[in-house]
């Protein structure tokens, strides 16, 4: 039973997937609100001979406006925020057929 000084924890949600190329949505947004990331994860098959490069970050539609981080391959655990109403999204260059593996730690917040 909560009580007076209790604190809330908001609740968080993990979202796994796997992608190819191009822009993908990883969480999609919500109306009104904010998705604050957590911790994410990508990573592409270790022995894969052509990698492509994964920008992760924040925008309205599946193109990313608010880059975050962009790496071969990633595991980072800080706090980002989106806009209200932006998806968390994933990019891949170019075509090269590896899957990149996703885990994002997130909760849904009002700004």
């Amino acid at each position: 039973m909560a009580g007076a000084g209790d604190v809330y924890l908001a609740e968080f949600f993990h979202a796994v997937g796997s992608y190819t190329t191009g822009d993908n949505t990883i969480v999609a947004g919500v109306p009104d609100k904010v998705i604050r990331l957590q911790w994410v994860q990508a990573i592409t098959n270790p022995v894969a001979t052509s990698v492509p490069l994964i920008k992760i970050g924040f925008g309205p539609s599946t193109s990313i406006v608010s880059e975050i981080y962009r790496a071969w391959a990633l595991s980072k655990r800080q706090r980002k925020s989106g806009a209200v109403g932006d998806n968390l999204i994933i990019n891949l260059s170019g075509s090269v057929g590896e899957v990149v593996a996703v885990t994002a730690i997130y909760e849904i917040i009002t700004p």
